[in-house]
């Protein structure tokens, strides 16, 4: 669809979403606000949105969703039954995103009064120059009362642990990992590979190593070429939309080759053999070998070169066994609880 035809329907869709948000917020039954829902194509953000409010169901939560957009609109108007804000997870915490910083930090200095806990986040740091303004947004934190800051892998836990001091911090897996696809994406799987690849500027594979391990391949397996990442804004439908077809594409291949978090993630929670290579930072490796390393069906490489037709055939006939992460999500769902 048209992406100024998107933009219109949701700006018509607004006029009728924005009344439904404030019957809800004056509902004494919804106590839970989820907060920055995303607008654009990255469907690994996508799924963390979808993940999430199944998790905070789950927590025996009556969810508002405030997407985004509507949050401009809503920031001023009363939530006095609201005791807990969620803010979206996910690898935008630090000085690469700022616009994702500024929207969490205008969250957290508007609900002072309000438990907020930020879902499970990589925290990254890249360019000095940015380091004034992350200064900012470490003093927005310290001064709230009642702020949690949730770290999916141990790398970024030590880093918070340093960087806000003066919150609350938990280690706990990608919210996507507390979501189980097994059955709902149960297909007879055919002899092909999915490549799902990143092209932005986590990029660290050089598309001529991509090529080439391809032409490896060629003759004994049928190639798909897919990416989470979809170039346009989307909404409700959209998103639903796409996220089931690339949840179908990825449960009826034999395989999957990604540099993608959320491409090894998809894999892991629909029982997908996949084969992962690093990306820029440490959150693909960090996150396999802190919750994803004993399930024998995902394996890690750190070199491309290491990719055979051995390894593939290896990879690709261990009998997956996902059965999810609870355990590992017992602290988060503590402190949701603790109101």
């Amino acid at each position: 669809m048209n992406q100024k035809i998107i933009n219109i329907c949701y700006k018509i869709k607004l006029l009728f979403k924005l009344p439904n948000i404030k019957r809800k917020l004056k509902n004494k039954k919804y106590t839970c606000a989820y907060i920055g829902t995303p607008f654009y194509g990255n469907l690994g953000d996508q799924q963390i949105r979808s993940s999430s409010i199944e998790y905070l169901k789950k927590q025996g939560l009556n969810v508002v969703e405030i997407d985004y957009y509507s949050y401009f609109y809503l920031k001023n108007y009363k939530m006095p039954h609201i005791k807990i804000v969620v803010l979206q997870g996910g690898g935008n915490l630090g000085d690469v995103y700022l616009l994702e910083q500024y929207f969490k930090d205008d969250v957290i200095r508007n609900f002072k009064d309000k438990k907020i806990i930020i879902f499970p986040q990589t925290l990254h740091f890249e360019n000095e120059k940015n380091k004034g303004e992350f200064d900012i947004s470490k003093k927005i934190f310290a001064i709230h009362p009642n702020l949690t800051v949730v770290a999916r892998e141990k790398i970024s836990y030590e880093q918070m642990k340093v960087e806000f001091n003066n919150n609350t911090i938990l280690l706990s897996p990608d919210i996507v990992l507390s979501s189980n696809y097994t059955k709902k994406y149960n297909y007879t799987r055919k002899n092909q590979i999915l490549f799902l690849c990143r092209k932005d500027l986590e990029k660290s594979i050089s598309d001529k190593n991509i090529s080439h391990l391809k032409e490896l391949l060629k003759n004994n397996y049928s190639l798909l070429e897919n990416d989470t990442y979809k170039y346009y804004d989307m909404f409700d439908v959209t998103r639903n939309c796409e996220l089931k077809k690339i949840f179908k594409q990825i449960a009826k291949s034999k395989l999957v080759i990604t540099d993608r978090l959320h491409g090894m993630i998809f894999c892991a929670i629909t029982n997908t053999p996949c084969i992962v290579l690093p990306n820029y930072n440490h959150k693909i490796k960090s996150t396999y070998y802190n919750w994803l390393e004993k399930f024998e069906y995902i394996k890690f490489v750190e070199n491309i070169d290491e990719i055979n037709l051995d390894l593939i055939k290896k990879v690709s006939s261990t009998k997956p066994n996902w059965k999810g992460l609870n355990k590992e999500f017992e602290f988060l769902s503590k402190s949701i609880k603790e109101l």
